[in-house]
Protein backbone atom coordinates (compact mmCIF):
# COMPACT_ATOMS: atom_id res chain seq x y z
CA UNK A 1 0.00 0.00 0.00
CA UNK A 2 0.51 3.90 -0.45
CA UNK A 3 -0.10 6.21 1.74
CA UNK A 4 -1.19 9.49 0.11
CA UNK A 5 -2.59 12.92 1.14
CA UNK A 6 -2.87 12.75 5.34
CA UNK A 7 -5.86 15.38 6.35
CA UNK A 8 -8.02 16.92 9.34
CA UNK A 9 -11.18 18.01 9.70
CA UNK A 10 -11.82 20.02 13.17
CA UNK A 11 -15.56 19.43 14.49
CA UNK A 12 -17.66 22.93 14.34
CA UNK A 13 -19.14 21.52 17.49
CA UNK A 14 -16.58 20.75 20.10
CA UNK A 15 -15.88 21.33 23.60
CA UNK A 16 -12.39 19.04 23.50
CA UNK A 17 -10.35 19.90 20.58
CA UNK A 18 -11.47 16.38 18.51
CA UNK A 19 -11.09 16.04 14.94
CA UNK A 20 -12.17 13.53 12.20
CA UNK A 21 -8.02 12.65 10.77
CA UNK A 22 -7.29 10.51 7.96
CA UNK A 23 -5.80 9.70 4.68
CA UNK A 24 -6.05 8.41 1.32
CA UNK A 25 -4.26 4.56 0.78
CA UNK A 26 -3.73 3.29 -2.55
CA UNK A 27 -3.63 0.03 -3.20
CA UNK A 28 -0.37 -0.70 -5.40
CA UNK A 29 -0.02 -4.33 -5.02
CA UNK A 30 3.25 -5.69 -6.89
CA UNK A 31 2.22 -2.82 -9.82
CA UNK A 32 5.31 -1.50 -10.96
CA UNK A 33 5.07 1.78 -12.97
CA UNK A 34 3.91 4.99 -11.29
CA UNK A 35 1.23 5.15 -14.34
CA UNK A 36 -0.14 2.27 -13.29
CA UNK A 37 0.33 3.00 -9.03
CA UNK A 38 -1.38 6.40 -9.97
CA UNK A 39 -4.71 4.31 -11.21
CA UNK A 40 -4.34 2.00 -8.08
CA UNK A 41 -7.57 1.64 -6.01
CA UNK A 42 -7.58 3.48 -3.01
CA UNK A 43 -9.28 4.02 0.38
CA UNK A 44 -9.39 5.71 2.77
CA UNK A 45 -8.11 4.85 6.70
CA UNK A 46 -9.77 7.38 9.20
CA UNK A 47 -9.58 7.97 12.98
CA UNK A 48 -11.67 10.31 15.65
CA UNK A 49 -12.53 10.64 19.34
CA UNK A 50 -16.09 12.13 19.63
CA UNK A 51 -16.99 14.28 22.88
CA UNK A 52 -16.74 12.40 26.16
CA UNK A 53 -19.07 12.77 29.25
CA UNK A 54 -22.49 11.21 29.10
CA UNK A 55 -23.89 14.90 28.97
CA UNK A 56 -22.43 15.66 25.87
CA UNK A 57 -24.65 13.38 23.56
CA UNK A 58 -26.12 15.83 21.00
CA UNK A 59 -22.64 16.65 20.75
CA UNK A 60 -21.11 13.27 19.97
CA UNK A 61 -24.54 13.27 17.40
CA UNK A 62 -23.37 16.29 15.77
CA UNK A 63 -19.80 15.09 15.35
CA UNK A 64 -20.96 11.71 14.12
CA UNK A 65 -23.21 13.32 11.48
CA UNK A 66 -20.35 16.10 10.17
CA UNK A 67 -17.67 13.14 10.02
CA UNK A 68 -21.02 11.20 7.50
CA UNK A 69 -20.99 14.92 5.97
CA UNK A 70 -17.05 15.01 5.09
CA UNK A 71 -17.02 11.53 4.37
CA UNK A 72 -19.75 11.15 1.66
CA UNK A 73 -17.79 11.22 -1.59
CA UNK A 74 -15.49 8.60 -0.24
CA UNK A 75 -16.60 5.31 -1.04
CA UNK A 76 -14.26 2.87 0.60
CA UNK A 77 -12.91 3.56 3.73
CA UNK A 78 -12.00 2.37 7.38
CA UNK A 79 -12.83 4.22 10.67
CA UNK A 80 -11.29 3.13 14.09
CA UNK A 81 -12.96 5.41 16.45
CA UNK A 82 -13.50 5.82 20.34
CA UNK A 83 -17.32 7.27 19.64
CA UNK A 84 -17.45 7.55 23.54
CA UNK A 85 -20.81 5.82 23.93
CA UNK A 86 -22.75 5.76 27.63
CA UNK A 87 -25.81 3.71 26.33
CA UNK A 88 -26.90 1.35 23.28
CA UNK A 89 -29.52 3.72 22.19
CA UNK A 90 -27.49 6.94 21.71
CA UNK A 91 -28.40 8.98 18.23
CA UNK A 92 -25.00 7.78 16.75
CA UNK A 93 -26.10 4.25 16.77
CA UNK A 94 -29.02 4.94 14.55
CA UNK A 95 -26.64 7.08 12.30
CA UNK A 96 -24.08 4.63 11.76
CA UNK A 97 -26.78 1.98 10.72
CA UNK A 98 -28.06 4.36 8.28
CA UNK A 99 -25.31 5.66 6.55
CA UNK A 100 -24.02 2.03 5.16
CA UNK A 101 -20.75 1.49 8.08
CA UNK A 102 -20.44 -1.89 8.43
CA UNK A 103 -18.74 -2.79 12.29
CA UNK A 104 -15.61 -5.19 11.92
CA UNK A 105 -16.84 -7.11 15.21
CA UNK A 106 -19.92 -7.64 13.83
CA UNK A 107 -18.95 -8.89 10.88
CA UNK A 108 -16.72 -11.47 11.85
CA UNK A 109 -19.00 -12.40 14.42
CA UNK A 110 -16.85 -11.52 17.23
CA UNK A 111 -18.54 -12.37 20.94
CA UNK A 112 -20.26 -9.07 22.08
CA UNK A 113 -19.30 -9.99 26.07
CA UNK A 114 -16.59 -12.12 28.05
CA UNK A 115 -19.41 -13.48 30.26
CA UNK A 116 -20.68 -15.86 27.09
CA UNK A 117 -18.47 -15.82 24.28
CA UNK A 118 -20.89 -18.92 23.00
CA UNK A 119 -23.09 -16.14 21.69
CA UNK A 120 -22.27 -13.82 18.33
CA UNK A 121 -23.56 -10.50 17.34
CA UNK A 122 -25.43 -12.15 14.55
CA UNK A 123 -27.80 -13.89 16.67
CA UNK A 124 -29.77 -12.45 19.47
CA UNK A 125 -31.64 -8.78 19.30
CA UNK A 126 -29.93 -8.71 22.95
CA UNK A 127 -26.14 -8.90 20.86
CA UNK A 128 -26.98 -6.34 18.76
CA UNK A 129 -28.18 -4.16 21.23
CA UNK A 130 -24.96 -5.24 23.51
CA UNK A 131 -22.82 -4.66 20.73
CA UNK A 132 -24.22 -0.80 19.28
CA UNK A 133 -23.08 0.17 23.58
CA UNK A 134 -19.18 -0.87 22.33
CA UNK A 135 -17.56 2.63 22.29
CA UNK A 136 -14.46 1.50 20.25
CA UNK A 137 -15.12 0.41 17.01
CA UNK A 138 -13.63 -0.24 13.68
CA UNK A 139 -16.37 0.70 11.21
CA UNK A 140 -15.73 0.51 7.10
CA UNK A 141 -17.70 1.05 4.17
CA UNK A 142 -17.34 0.25 0.68
CA UNK A 143 -18.94 0.94 -2.36
CA UNK A 144 -20.85 -2.11 -4.22
CA UNK A 145 -18.86 -2.98 -7.31
CA UNK A 146 -16.13 -1.01 -6.91
CA UNK A 147 -12.53 -2.16 -7.58
CA UNK A 148 -12.07 -3.08 -3.95
CA UNK A 149 -15.17 -4.57 -3.43
CA UNK A 150 -13.65 -7.96 -4.46
CA UNK A 151 -10.14 -7.58 -2.56
CA UNK A 152 -10.57 -5.70 0.76
CA UNK A 153 -12.11 -8.17 3.32
CA UNK A 154 -12.63 -8.53 6.83
CA UNK A 155 -11.07 -10.79 8.89
CA UNK A 156 -10.49 -10.64 12.03
CA UNK A 157 -10.74 -8.01 15.18
CA UNK A 158 -9.01 -8.30 18.61
CA UNK A 159 -9.54 -6.49 21.75
CA UNK A 160 -6.08 -6.08 24.02
CA UNK A 161 -6.96 -4.70 27.31
CA UNK A 162 -4.48 -3.75 29.70
CA UNK A 163 -4.37 0.49 30.86
CA UNK A 164 -6.60 1.01 27.73
CA UNK A 165 -8.55 -0.61 25.38
CA UNK A 166 -7.13 -1.34 21.76
CA UNK A 167 -8.51 -2.91 19.05
CA UNK A 168 -6.60 -4.64 16.62
CA UNK A 169 -8.82 -4.85 13.05
CA UNK A 170 -7.78 -7.65 10.11
CA UNK A 171 -8.52 -6.99 6.79
CA UNK A 172 -7.44 -9.35 3.77
CA UNK A 173 -6.45 -7.35 0.53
Amino acid sequence: IEVRDPYYYDYPDNKMGRRLVGCDVAYVGSLDSDAAKKKAPTFHILTTHLESLSENEKIRANQFNFLVEATKEIDELILACDLSLFSYSEPVNNIILNNRFNDLWRETGMPVDSKDESKDTKDSKDNDRISLFRPYKILYRIKENSKLQRKLRPVSIEEVKGTRVCLIGTFSI
